[in-house]
């Protein structure tokens, strides 16, 4: 049987996490600068990509473009692009140095009015954005509604051959649908928008003990956030957690991943660990909240475990210090509740169980500072483990799948790239 991975069309970013710098020697280091991308595209609207690079030196980039900028943080450079607005493609080159060596990722931006019109879907993350469309100019009236729920998040209007749809910041913990139809004459065109849930919204709750205080939350959504949370590769394979934004995500696009099984080197027997920052608990009641799946539904029995510590690690015996709290193998009996999600690959459909885990801390660590972590291990030769929507409450979090029985909430198919599949 082979294995896919699900792919969204957008540049994919791995490592956003900052590596943990120990005084002993069992960590792993890249041994030479490489990056995850060699060219990053744009449309017109501009937008921000993600670059990782693998070295043990401090990374520097710059670009010579003034349309271009780019920041660093650890081993994440973020490139961003303003709106084009020539009709005419543009090109620019930024240049990544560490440890003396040197490596240019190309930059690619399209021209503004490139896309016309079509009966077309968009995804959009949970803090929205915009779209602009080409038209033809016509003489007949232009029509433009909004249906569906689309109304109050939605606007649209057309202007000198272009349309262009806004779409708001989703406040809310419920995925929604809109359809935006164009019209001019006999001419129709209807646009469906598509719009990520955020975890940390308003509403949207159901079966759970509702109102209780968010402690600590992360949805994987920002990769400069990331730089606080603490990688460790305790087998020394050099494969660590790492981040993409185009895996099965649970909510918006992105999410950590860790790898039982790679494509190119084969069976994997990983012992990778990803610390929280640190996190204040509340004086009773704290509870670790997180989402999980196998990449691959037919290889997903990849074991984890969950731990809670006062302190970091500085060498690999410190992670003795560390507490289990929750120890399984994907798909564990007894989540709290189950989503799930329909991956459309290009050799066929695949449904993958994202599975809502939640633990409660022990009272000694009640009102103190502590750091949660997340350990892939004890399994080989399965594929990708997923990890989204990491949360710390006082109380049991809401649930948000409201339908019974539990797996009644489908999420919407994702067509993957043609070479995802197993070599």
């Amino acid at each position: 049987m082979k294995r896919y991975i699900a792919f969204l069309a957008i540049a994919l970013a791995l490592v956003a996490c900052k590596k943990a710098q120990p005084t002993g020697e069992q960590y792993q280091v890249a041994p030479a600068l490489e990056t995850s991308s060699g060219t990053v595209q744009f449309d017109a609207q501009g937008g921000s990509s993600f670059v990782s690079v693998s070295t043990s030196g401090t990374v520097q980039a710059s670009c010579k473009k003034e349309w271009v900028s780019v920041s660093v943080a650890g081993r994440i450079v973020t490139v961003a692009t303003e709106a084009n607005e020539s009709i005419e493609s543009r090109y620019a080159t930024v240049t990544i140095k560490a440890d003396g060596k040197e490596k240019n990722v190309q930059v690619v931006q399209f021209g503004y009015n490139t896309k016309y019109i079509w009966d077309e879907e968009y995804s959009f993350p949970l803090d929205g954005g915009f779209l602009n469309l080409k038209y033809v100019n016509t003489d007949a009236t232009l029509q433009i509604t909004i249906d569906g729920d689309g109304t109050g998040w939605i606007t649209a209007e057309a202007a000198d051959g272009i349309f262009t749809i806004n779409v708001a910041k989703n406040n809310t913990k419920q995925a929604r649908e809109g359809v935006v139809t164009w019209k001019a004459g006999e001419d129709q065109r209807v646009v469906t928008i598509k719009q990520a849930r955020n975890p940390n919204g308003q509403g949207g709750g159901g079966g759970g003990e509702g109102g209780n205080a968010v402690l600590f939350s992360e949805d994987f959504e920002d990769v400069d956030k990331l730089g606080d949370w603490m990688l460790i590769d305790a087998d020394g394979d050099d494969n660590y957690w790492n981040y993409s934004d185009q895996f099965a995500s649970h909510s918006g696009i992105g999410v950590l991943f860790s790898q039982s099984y790679d494509n190119n080197t084969g069976a994997l027997t990983p012992d990778n660990w990803v610390i929280t920052p640190g996190i204040e608990l509340a004086s009773s009641d704290n509870y670790v909240s997180f989402w999980v799946t196998g990449q691959d539904p037919e290889w997903n029995s990849e074991h984890y475990g969950v731990y809670v510590c006062t302190s970091l690690p500085e060498t690999l015996s410190d992670l003795n210090n560390f507490e289990l709290l929750f120890e399984g193998t994907n798909p564990v009996d007894g989540a709290y509740e189950e989503e799930e999600a329909t991956v459309v690959t290009s050799q066929g459909t695949n449904i993958i169980v994202w599975q809502h885990i939640v633990v409660p801390v022990p009272d000694t660590y009640n009102g103190k500072t502590v750091y949660v972590a997340f350990r892939h291990f004890n399994c080989t030769d399965m594929f990708y483990l997923n990890l989204d929507d990491v949360s710390v409450t006082k109380g049991m979090p809401e649930k948000t799948v409201t339908s019974a029985p539990a797996l009644a909430s489908v999420k919407p198919s994702r067509t993957v790239s043609p070479d995802s599949a197993r070599k």
